[in-house]
C-alpha cells in the first residue's frame, strides 16, 4: 500500500523511539508503553492538530474509506428503487380498498429482501475498516453504522412475514441513515480538504 509523503512523514515520527507518541486511530495519539505480552498499552493522549486530521481523514477516505461510503450510498440507492417499484406493484395489485393479500405483500416485497441483505452486507464491510481518524466523525460514523445494521436487519425479517409496518419502519430509518451518510461525507471532505 502506497502512502503519502505527509502520512509517511507522521507516521515514521511516531516510531523513531520506544514510547513515543503514536497517532491515535480517533484522532488523538497515545504514548505507548509495553506490557507484559509486548502489546502497546496507552498511558496519556495529546491532541492532533485540524491539518493532521486532515491529513488522516484524507488517507482514510483515499485508501478505502470513500469505497465503504460509495458501496453502501449504491447500495440505499438501489433499495430505493426497489421500495418504489414495490410500491407500485402493489398499488396495482391492490383490491378496491387498497389492501394487499399477504402473498401479494411477499410477491412484491421479495426483490426488497435481496437489497437489504445487501445493505447488511456493506455495513458488516464498513464497520470491518478502519476507524475514521477522528473521533467526532467516528462517533457518527459508528451510530449510522448501528441504525443502518439494525434497519436492515428489520426489512429482511418484514419481508419473510410480510410485515407492511415494520417494513416501513426499516426504509425510513434506512432513508435516514443515508442522508446521515451524506452528511457524514460531506464533513469527510471537508476536513480532508483542510490540507
Amino acid at each position: 500500500m502506497l502512502l503519502s509523503a505527509a502520512a509517511v512523514t507522521m507516521l515514521a515520527a511516531g516510531f523513531s523511539t520506544p514510547g513515543a507518541s503514536l497517532p491515535g486511530p480517533q484522532g488523538s495519539g497515545t504514548t505507548a508503553a509495553a506490557s507484559a505480552e509486548g502489546q502497546l498499552m496507552p498511558t496519556a493522549t495529546y491532541s492532533v492538530s485540524p491539518q493532521t486530521t486532515g491529513v488522516m481523514v484524507a488517507e482514510w477516505l483515499h485508501y478505502g474509506g470513500l469505497q465503504q461510503i460509495t458501496v453502501l450510498n449504491d447500495d440505499l440507492t438501489r433499495l430505493g428503487v426497489v421500495v418504489e417499484a414495490a410500491g407500485a406493484k402493489m398499488q396495482r395489485e391492490a383490491n378496491k380498498h387498497g389492501l394487499v393479500t399477504d402473498t401479494q405483500a411477499r410477491s412484491a416485497l421479495a426483490p426488497a429482501a435481496a437489497a437489504c441483505v445487501s445493505v447488511m452486507d456493506a455495513d458488516r464491510s464498513a464497520e470491518a475498516y478502519f476507524p475514521i481518524p477522528s473521533t467526532g466523525l467516528q462517533s457518527q460514523w459508528q451510530s449510522m453504522l448501528t441504525g443502518l445494521s439494525a434497519d436492515a436487519r428489520r426489512c429482511t425479517a418484514s419481508v419473510s412475514k410480510a410485515n407492511g409496518a415494520q417494513f416501513l419502519a426499516s426504509v425510513k430509518g434506512m432513508g435516514q441513515e443515508g442522508r446521515t451518510l451524506y452528511d457524514l461525507a460531506t464533513q469527510l471532505k471537508s476536513v480532508a480538504g483542510r490540507l
